[in-house]
């Protein structure tokens, strides 16, 4: 069995450079508008986030890249991922082996 939850691994994937500007916080409510620092305090996030509708696309398919990557070219022999067959193991079936 396998499980791919994207979800808690959104944050190991950056965002794209466009849409930093467009995601973090501000944070110039909080600070006195005379301080030198309340024009500054805008933290742009950099990172896929949960919400953010074009982060689902970047995770997935920055995993099947990746995936892609680790797997190499699975017709090769002498690749450690190379198969010439495959056998169900299926609950139901007669010769199913748990």
């Amino acid at each position: 069995m396998g499980d791919i939850d994207i979800t808690k691994m959104f944050l190991n994937f950056c965002l794209d450079d466009t849409l930093h500007q467009h995601c973090g916080v501000d944070f110039c409510p909080y600070f006195d508008s005379t301080s030198d620092r309340a024009h500054t305090q805008l933290e742009h996030g950099v990172r896929c986030m949960m919400g953010l509708k074009v982060s689902l696309c970047l995770t997935i398919k920055a995993l099947l890249l990746g995936l892609e990557w680790i797997l190499g070219i699975t017709k090769d022999p002498t690749n450690v991922f190379y198969w010439t067959r495959v056998q169900l193991n299926l609950p139901g079936e007669s010769n199913y082996d748990p």
